[in-house]
């Protein structure tokens, strides 16, 4: 069964060649990012295609023949969270972002779409446009809190979930941004901090 799979968030936009679209508003500006690193190269600025969004607001993505399948916000961030895990560490890169999310999966969600909300599929941007290149997902950050409070993955139809994602970072304010894999073309979500 060919399924297409649509984003709650924004612009009636193509994203990818397997139908994956944004629907229900007009994306912002794209950012230019540039990519930071230790080895600092010369290269254009990437152009991300970013829907901001405002913490506690809603996104989601839909599929066509089930419905919705996941429902998610991000409700607040603290920067440099006090980190209360055993065995807590130090940022490797700096600075600790938690997030708390709230998601939901609908009556038909299938057990795959945002499984997990993937640290991996997450960016920092500073002000001034530099992409945080280094690794956000740290053994540093899977440590900083208790794991009873972490987001669990999303596996039943029908449930809520809460808990926080925590991302290690250089930058201390900025953008997160969030681009799951089942996006293309450079779309994603941004959030202001």
């Amino acid at each position: 069964m060919r399924l297409r799979t649509v984003l709650l968030v924004g612009a009636a936009t193509a994203l990818t060649t397997a139908c994956t679209t944004v629907v229900e508003g007009v994306p912002g500006p794209s950012a230019n990012i540039h990519q930071t690193g230790s080895k600092p190269e010369p290269t254009a600025p990437r152009v991300l295609s970013l829907l901001p969004k405002q913490w506690g607001e809603q996104a989601g993505i839909r599929n066509d023949a089930l419905g919705l399948m996941v429902s998610f916000s991000f409700d607040k961030i603290v920067v440099d969270p006090k980190c209360t895990g055993r065995a807590a560490t130090k940022p490797a890169n700096g600075h600790f972002i938690a997030i708390t999310v709230t998601a939901e999966t609908g009556p038909n969600y299938d057990g795959a779409t945002l499984h997990d909300l993937n640290s991996a599929d997450f960016k920092v941007i500073d002000p001034s446009g530099d992409l945080d290149t280094s690794p956000l997902q740290t053994a540093a950050a899977n440590r900083c809190l208790p794991g009873s409070r972490y987001l669990p993955d999303l596996v039943k139809q029908g449930q809520v979930y809460r808990g926080e994602i925590v991302l290690d970072t250089r930058f201390p304010k900025g953008s997160v941004v969030f681009r799951p894999g089942t996006l293309q073309d450079n779309a994603g979500w941004s959030w202001a901090f």
